[in-house]
């Protein structure tokens, strides 16, 4: 995917409501929430801190934009 297919579809996802774990009518709801992306010198360190390597579509997602949030 390209970064402009990401940047639409995190706009498209951004604040949208979802539950997790078993659902009840007290299940809680969490709304999606998005910081800035990494830099590729970010997302270089994080692969040779931890060995391996972001396949491709990941690495253009998250420096497009960095998931964030309790779950």
């Amino acid at each position: 995917m390209t970064v402009g297919v990401w940047t639409e579809l995190v706009e498209q996802l951004r604040g949208k409501e979802y539950t997790f774990g078993l659902l009840t009518p007290t299940t809680p709801r969490h709304r999606i929430e998005f910081d800035d992306g990494l830099t590729l010198s970010e997302s270089i360190a994080i692969e040779r801190r931890y060995g391996f390597l972001f396949p491709p579509d990941l690495r253009a997602f998250l420096q497009t934009a960095l998931p964030v949030g309790e779950r």
